[in-house]
């Protein structure tokens, strides 16, 4: 057997398949004919070759060929014979004329492709079909049960079963695409049935280039335009004529790399891409690109070929490359984004001078990088000054400036909002001073031309999707909790989805409903929206998201929730990153830490805070959460001073909201700590006429407040119904702090048995709540006479031991609880004798006088059941 392959690049390498064929013959005479190659033209001018053996040197090979074939049957096998050089085919074909009378069989494979059907058609094929002993044979692809007799040899018959149609559907039966899939390796049971590795792409480029380099051509034609491919397209791409297109794409079809005019796997046209020279490359992207935008293909479509060719050089590039970047922040690819960005930079063109460009890379930054996106800030402020920021950008700028604390210059591109309306924008009715109010709530002096709320005409104005939000947030602290405010807030959350144009909107919405006591719903909203971001790897999407719902788990009374969230906020982004909004998980974080009875973070982050943080509401809530610190480590005369200047920033802004900061409360502790009982009255009578005070929970802390300055006897009413409230509005540890001072009130009135009964309501909240310094001060003592929950009585230890039976402490826990005589007798079923002379035991063996002492025992008694 004589062996031998046609080659693509040796194509024009005559004799190059006959050296091949002879070399392993061992004919000494056809090798010398060979090596010497003495070639002459064709006598038929029409046939196009480079030259050919002469007829006596084919009679030379032939009769040696022959002459072997007597001694033993010879077999020449060649593979591309479409590869094969004009030369060795013009012998080949000579040869089988001949065969007839020799024992020699030739076999040749090739691909059949219109251009290699053309060629070969003139060469060697048209001759051949007159042959008697001449036989084609076309080889189908695999069917699916051929398919899953391949699958079998290599893996198990359940793979087989298991694998056959998917891959079938994957390589259309091709067999070198399917020992690709089998060299990838088995997918295991959790993989789609259409994930491929490496070899497959390798094996697409192997299968396409053997079918010669239009087959290649096209294929890389359908890469490049993909869904956007058709005929026409692929003739202008490749500068071929249509008819021959639709021949090379039914040749692929054919070959199982199509299906339908479609790659069978996404791999596969990046594969073939890939392998490609770069210049090729290169020319092929910037062709494909002015095509693209020829038929109006979506900019991302062009701009991908845009920034892999880097060819800025077309008029329309740079309108192109933003809007690819605008549509590739929105699906969270950002490197692609920031890769328009740079080649739109290049292209120029843009009307603002690049201030657009600059607005979309701030954009990019915010997602992950504070620092670089504030770097970029300076030049749109200086344009924003001298009034030549145009009214979309001004809008989009605001939401970095009030992160970063810059909130004159934020109310300033607020102005220009209400300058000028573009054609572009679609406007929203928004009050002037809604965003004002957003960034730092300051009084509005007319000599500076500010606008305070509902002084002035409503405008129309863009940025619709931010500036609805922040109006939210704004009538909720400034006219207190509405329901048209939360459904407001609502449908901002319910219509937007989560982008960099809508975050601001959406976290303004969040906070509403915070603090319009709709935890609940916020807490549900911060959830979904907290794995949105998680899954799209919006790193300061998710720390502000954490550090609002760090708040809301206050409100819920889940400290170590809270805890957590603003831990994690405070890892997502460096304390320097953070701006002015560093106030609010600090804030949380250090709440949390007060209640949970725990160290509340590394000083060095509270060293980063900035100093225009204090003219912020994120100022005015950490001063609060440092105010409660501050009391609980007993610096009476530093809480004092915190918690005012908390409340004197509200008052200032007008935004003086007990459901926001409810400062007054820890206030009146203070003041009464330090002695001043009838400035703290008067503070607690204020607290409960601010606006939305009637809120569940805010009344609730209101009613707290207002017990502390209350006689003592008028102190266990207003506790009760500040616990029933605080019950309803959620939140578990404030509830838990009114029922331990409602046991402190009970007590200080002697009345034993309720202030028990509160107390250890207050002591199981507090223990599932984690309150270390709330159940301290309910075992060991509190701020009234006593303790609010009795220390362990000695007779404990006769209980502990043993020495009441059953029945005896049955008996024994219903009197302390109350109950009489008969009372028991029904409830035990045993008679009223019976009770009298089981308690007559218990007193004797505790050691007390009667019934009254029994009750002082009663928690003693439960704990020992």
């Amino acid at each position: 057997m004589a062996d031998a392959a046609g080659i693509c690049p040796e194509r024009n390498l005559p004799l190059g398949v006959l050296r091949q064929l002879f070399h392993g013959l061992h004919l000494g005479e056809a090798e010398r004919l060979l090596a010497k190659g003495d070639l002459e033209a064709p006598c038929d001018p029409t046939v196009s070759t480079s030259g050919r053996l002469s007829s006596l040197s084919n009679r030379r090979l032939w009769a040696a060929v022959q002459a072997l074939s007597e001694c033993v049957p010879i077999v020449f096998t060649i593979d591309d014979l479409h590869y094969a050089d004009d030369a060795s085919l013009h012998t080949l074909e000579y040869f089988a004329g001949r065969v007839h009378n020799a024992r020699v069989l030739i076999v040749a494979t090739g691909a059949e492709t219109p251009a290699v059907v053309d060629r070969l058609q003139g060469l060697w094929h048209t001759d051949l079909l007159r042959q008697r002993e001449f036989h084609p044979v076309r080889v189908a692809t695999l069917s699916e049960a051929g398919v899953a007799e391949v699958i079998a040899e290599r893996m198990t018959p359940g793979d087989a079963e298991r694998l056959a149609r998917p891959w079938h559907r994957l390589t259309g039966g091709n067999p070198l695409l399917l020992m690709a899939l089998l060299d990838d390796g088995r997918p295991g049971p959790e993989d789609t049935s259409d994930k491929v590795g490496a070899e497959y792409g390798k094996a697409v480029v192997a299968c396409v280039r053997r079918g010669g380099r239009y087959l290649l051509n096209t294929a890389r034609g359908l890469a490049a335009l993909g869904s956007y491919a058709s005929p026409a397209r692929l003739s202008r791409l490749l500068d071929m004529p249509e008819g021959a297109v639709v021949q090379m794409v039914e040749a692929l079809e054919a070959t199982g790399v199509l299906a339908e005019g479609a790659f069978r796997h996404s791999s596969a046209p990046e594969a073939l891409l890939a392998d490609f020279p770069m210049a090729e490359r290169v020319e092929l992207h910037r062709a494909t690109a002015r095509i693209l935008h020829h038929v109006g293909a979506l900019p991302e479509c062009v701009a991908r070929h845009l920034v892999a060719a880097w060819h800025p050089d077309e008029d329309w590039a740079h309108d192109v490359l933003k809007d690819a970047a605008r549509e590739a922040l929105r699906g969270d690819e950002l490197e692609f984004a920031m890769s328009c960005l740079d080649l739109a930079e290049l292209a120029g063109g843009d009307e603002d001078g690049g201030l657009g460009v600059t607005i979309l890379r701030t954009r990019v930054d915010f997602r992950n990088d504070l620092v670089a996106a504030f770097r970029r800030l300076d030049p749109l402020v200086r344009r924003l000054h001298q009034g030549e920021l145009r009214s979309d950008l001004a809008a989009a700028l605001i939401p970095a400036l009030i992160w970063q604390g810059r909130a004159d210059e934020a109310a300033l591109a607020f102005r220009r909002l209400g300058q000028v309306t573009d054609d572009r924008d679609e406007g929203v009715t928004v009050e002037p001073g809604a965003v004002r109010g957003w960034t730092r709530f300051p009084p509005a002096p007319a000599a500076e031309g500010e606008y305070a709320p509902g002084s002035a005409p409503v405008l129309t104005v863009p940025g619709a999707a931010m500036l609805e939000g922040a109006a939210a947030l704004v009538n909720v602290l400034r006219k207190g909790p509405a329901d048209e405010t939360v459904r407001s807030a609502e449908r901002v959350l319910e219509s937007l989805p989560l982008d960099d144009a809508t975050f601001c909107a959406i976290q303004s919405a969040l906070l509403a409903l915070v603090y319009s006591d709709q935890t609940d719903l916020a807490a549900h909203w911060c959830d979904e929206m907290l794995r949105e971001t998680s899954l799209r790897r919006a790193t300061s999407w998710q720390a502000l998201l954490a550090a609002t719902r760090a708040e809301v788990s206050i409100r819920l009374g889940d400290l170590r929730a809270a805890q957590r969230h603003a831990g994690s906020a405070l890892a997502l982004i460096p304390a320097r990153s953070w701006g002015v909004a560093i106030g609010l998980p600090l804030s949380s974080r250090m709440i949390a830490a007060t209640g949970l009875g725990c160290d509340d973070g590394p000083e060095a982050v509270r060293a980063a805070l900035p100093d225009t943080m204090y003219e912020s509401r994120f100022g005015a809530q950490y001063l609060y959460a440092r105010g409660q610190r501050n009391l609980s480590l007993g610096r009476l005369h530093a809480a004092h001073d915190d918690l005012f200047a908390c409340g004197r920033l509200l008052q200032e802004w007008g935004i003086d909201l007990p459901a926001f900061v409810p400062w007054r409360l820890e206030a009146v502790q203070a003041l009464l700590r330090l002695g001043l009982q009838d400035r703290a009255g008067e503070l607690a009578a204020e607290q409960l006429t601010r606006p939305g005070v009637d809120r569940p929970r805010t009344r609730g802390i209101a009613l707290r407040a207002l017990a502390a300055t209350a006689e003592p006897r008028r102190r266990p009413e207003l506790l009760e119904e500040a616990a029933d409230l605080l019950e309803t509005g959620g939140d578990r540890a404030q509830l838990a702090y009114a029922l331990g001072e409602l046991s402190e009130a009970h007590r200080r009135l002697g009345q034993a048995g309720k202030a028990r009964m509160a107390a250890r309501r207050a002591e199981r909240l507090a223990e599932e709540c984690a309150l270390a310094p709330l159940q301290k001060r309910l075992l060991a003592g509190g701020t009234g006479s006593g303790p609010l929950l009795a220390a362990p009585h000695p007779m404990y230890v006769l209980l502990k031991e043993g020495d009441l039976s059953a029945a005896e402490r049955r008996v024994a826990e219903l009197a302390a609880a109350g109950r009489t005589n008969r009372e028991i007798s029904a409830e035990l079923f045993i008679t009223v004798s019976t009770v009298e002379q089981h308690l007559t035991r218990v007193y004797r063996k505790l050691g007390v006088n009667g019934r009254e002492d029994l009750s002082e025992s009663s928690e003693g008694v439960r704990r020992s059941g």
